[in-house]
């Protein structure tokens, strides 16, 4: 092989190399810079995504807790009957659904289907965080009016309605959301 061929071998594995070391710059992937969205319906849609990674975070607790995110009162056994109403398991109390309460009353509390829905529309509204950040320094205003959610649960799903108000300013422009869905596969019911 010849010097003349060497050269230019190496001139074009330079520039391959700075052509790929410059695509990852400008794309941000090596500095960690997250490119802003394109568009104004983007925090939409990432409220929507902290929406249903928060149905998801609730339905998975309602699994762990036996149908329970927030668990009763808790019932301490008496002498005769040493178990109370809930087993603590890890440091977290899991409430037994059929038990023997201090006075020696049979007890049931097994979650219907009615209250794990409102516990885990409850856990939305009292848990969930979303970081709009991003948006705001892009000069974007968020403004979050009172949010309720209607949770149901159905046959192979668990779906949430969130209600209330994502109001969004950018480039002069008013866009209120008044209503997002979000729907989760999971069997919660029989």
């Amino acid at each position: 092989m010849k010097r003349g061929q060497v050269t230019v071998f190496v001139i074009i594995a330079i520039l391959i190399a700075g052509s790929i070391i410059a695509y990852f710059i400008l794309r941000g992937g090596i500095l960690g810079v997250e490119q802003p969205f394109a568009k104004e319906s983007d925090a939409e849609q990432y409220f929507l995504g902290c929406v249903e990674s928060s149905l998801r975070e609730g339905i998975a607790i309602l699994e762990e807790r036996g149908g329970y995110i927030y668990a009763p009162a808790f019932e301490p056994g008496n002498k005769y009957s040493p178990t109370s109403s809930q087993l603590a398991f890890l440091g977290t109390g899991i409430p037994y659904w059929y038990y023997v309460s201090g006075s020696s009353i049979v007890k049931e509390q097994a979650p219907t289907l009615n209250n794990m829905e409102q516990q885990i529309g409850r856990y939305l509204k009292e848990e969930m965080r979303c970081d709009l950040s991003s948006f705001i320094s892009r000069g974007e205003v968020i403004d979050l009016q009172e949010i309720e959610y209607d949770v149901k649960i159905r046959d192979g799903r668990v779906d949430a309605v969130e209600t209330g108000g994502l109001v969004i300013y950018a480039n002069d422009e008013r866009k209120v959301v008044s209503e997002h869905r979000a729907s989760v596969n999971r069997k919660l019911r029989k």
